[in-house]
């Protein structure tokens, strides 16, 4: 009997070595009495191929083979012969074999109507571990062998269901293998399927490998070893299911030990992983904290962990509330492609995806911008210049739930610049700038190769005063008749209690309006603030009619020219407060019953804290 044991199969994609040759170990039994021959030749022209060392255990009846300097390409056909047995091992390659991990958008949910003709050059090692030509549905876990991959009884009926419901599915694996064809110079693509959908990194664990098909990570590296070949490199989607719960606290270390794990198991130290961060989710879940969590740990991956690069995702086209479509692996695959055109094949010139190098507020003429944030974004490896589908849109103001503000109202994009404008009422400088808020954001900037920008949480802004409070709490005078001469305006008595009323206004601005709306007049206001030491402090003030304003009973400001509406910030003063309490008078008029009111802020410098004493 001739039997080939292990160490090649038919349709196998060898993995080439830096050198451009594979090797392979083959192991043959044979109990013939005849002499074993073994030789590799193309199936194009018959010439010979490579060069076999061959050592016998003749009391086993094993004989082992050691292909070496087999170049890339093919199709090779290996020959095995002994006495009259002969075994031909057909449609062989060499070229790159990669990974393809994690859950349902790598295993490929998106809807295709008409799956596209195979390419001979591109081969896929499917979950039942028999390598074929590449074409969707890549991933049947019902055909693994593996308890694993599938619940209760795997008879054939519930395999043939389970392929039957995965008809018309495609994941980005075969879009990438195309794309990979094209920078390669028609390198054949070679691609492990294991991943299975709805699973999370504890699935994933590496602690239970020795459980071997029992366990996703067992299963996975059971697959791999069957090929009898190094990787490429792993392409690898996953992180919904860990978007919940207790789960993103400790999602950055389960990866990190994961892709350690893989690259000692394949003794690959330096293997290239691409990682897919998490897109759009539409659902009526109202906390997205877990989700942004994943998205946000998932970019820093690529800054903590050699030989990894994250791709943006938030942009792709879904087939449902989840799931990536047709459209959108295709434009995944090449993403996933440039990467490993860059980590694998070293084509420096394929930058990293988009990354923020800062943010800062630009400050200008204060008439024309008070009451604007302007923050320019400045990018790197934005190849080709930032572009966008129609409106650009995606960076958002969000409060401290994680909601979005809708204060920016233009987005504009220069080369690997992004400027933003956004109206400033106030609260603008206690919000955090981010891009992709909340789950199913719109997101439309990409770079000029199709590389988007990835989801950024909390973006750290230059010259935004991140400190300050606008001054709400006020004991105010009633309406009183406008004044002759406004600038010449005397303190008010204080001291007549019945005049005056305690009242706490919304941020940002002391407002009137509603109670003398169409009424014509004037109003005082008092407030007391608190400095626990001597600080420099700036105020910040906003009005819409005649304003004045005293600090410890002594003007500091005043402009009979007010700006409808009502500019918060439009001016600046910079003021000395000496440790203790300080008193602040404020006197406005309503311009002829047309004017809302004014705004104070109080800035301070950094943990150097000023607060409002209640009156």
């Amino acid at each position: 009997m001739l039997k080939i044991i292990s160490g090649i199969a038919e349709g196998q994609v060898l993995q080439r070595r830096d050198d451009g040759f594979a090797v392979a170990e083959i192991k043959v039994f044979s109990d013939s009495a005849g002499k074993l021959s073994i030789f590799m030749r193309r199936q194009d022209n018959g010439s010979r191929a490579g060069r076999f060392v061959v050592s016998v255990d003749r009391k086993s009846c094993l004989f082992n083979a050691i292909l070496s300097e087999l170049p890339v390409g093919g199709p090779y056909e290996l020959c095995v012969s002994a006495g009259p047995e002969k075994i031909h091992v057909k449609d062989i390659y060499v070229g790159d074999v990669w990974l393809l991990g994690g859950q349902s958008n790598m295993e490929g949910v998106g809807r295709m109507a008409k799956p596209g003709r195979p390419n001979p050059l591109i081969r896929a090692f499917y979950m039942d571990r028999v390598w074929r030509l590449a074409k969707e549905p890549l991933h049947v876990p019902t055909d693994s062998p593996n308890q694993v991959h599938y619940s209760g009884i795997n008879t054939s009926k519930a395999r043939e269901r389970w392929r039957e419901l995965s008809k018309g599915r495609c994941g980005s694996g075969i879009f990438f293998s195309m794309e990979m064809l094209k920078r390669s110079g028609n390198v054949p693509q070679g691609l492990i399927c294991t991943a299975h959908g709805g699973t999370s990194m504890s699935d994933w664990d590496p602690a239970l490998r020795n459980k071997n098909g029992k366990s996703l990570y067992g299963s996975m590296l059971m697959s791999w070893r069957a090929t009898g070949q190094p990787l490429a490199g792993v392409l690898w989607y996953q992180g919904e299911n860990d978007a919940s719960g207790d789960a993103p606290k400790s999602y950055s270390e389960r990866m990190a030990r994961f892709i350690k794990a893989i690259r000692r198991d394949v003794k690959q130290p330096r293997l290239p992983f691409i990682l897919a961060q998490l897109g759009r989710y539409h659902t009526e879940d109202s906390d997205p904290s877990g989700w942004k969590s994943i998205q946000n740990q998932q970019l820093m991956l690529a800054k903590t962990i050699h030989d990894l690069e994250c791709v943006s995702t938030i942009d792709l086209e879904l087939d449902d509330c989840i799931h990536i479509g047709l459209a959108g692996h295709r434009r995944l695959g090449v993403r996933f492609a440039r990467m490993a055109d860059r980590l694998v094949y070293g084509n420096k010139k394929e930058l990293p995806p988009p990354q923020l190098i800062s943010a800062k507020r630009i400050k200008g003429n204060r008439h024309l911008e008070h009451g604007i944030v302007v923050v320019e974004l400045l990018f790197k490896n934005s190849v080709g210049g930032f572009r966008s589908s129609g409106t650009p849109c995606g960076f958002a103001f969000v409060d401290e739930k994680g909601v979005e503000v809708p204060v920016i109202y233009k987005t504009t994009l220069e080369g690997n610049l992004v400027r933003i404008e956004a109206m400033n009422r106030g609260k603008l400088l206690s919000y955090d700038l981010v891009y992709g808020a909340g789950f199913a954001p719109r997101c439309s900037i990409t770079d000029g190769r199709d590389m988007a920008l990835p989801v950024m949480d909390k973006i750290k802004i230059e010259n935004m005063e991140q400190d300050g409070f606008f001054v709400l709490d006020w004991m105010v005078s009633d309406l009183l008749p406008s004044p002759s001469d406004f600038l010449s305006l005397p303190l008010p008595d204080m001291t007549i209690a019945k005049t005056f009323s305690k009242r706490v206004f919304k941020a940002p601005f002391f407002n009137l309006s509603g109670e003398v709306a169409g009424r014509s007049g004037m109003v005082y206001g008092m407030a007391k603030i608190e400095a626990p030491q001597d600080i420099d402090a700036k105020f910040f003030i906003g009005y819409d009619g005649p304003f004045k304003l005293w600090l410890d009973r002594k003007p500091i400001f005043q402009d009979m020219e007010g700006l409808n509406p009502i500019i918060i910030d439009v001016h600046e003063l910079c003021v000395r407060l000496s440790k203790g309490i300080h008193e602040i008078v404020a006197a406005y008029d309503n311009n002829n019953g047309m004017g809302w009111g004014f705004a104070l802020r109080i800035s301070y410098p950094k943990k150097k804290k000023c607060k409002q004493v209640i009156s």
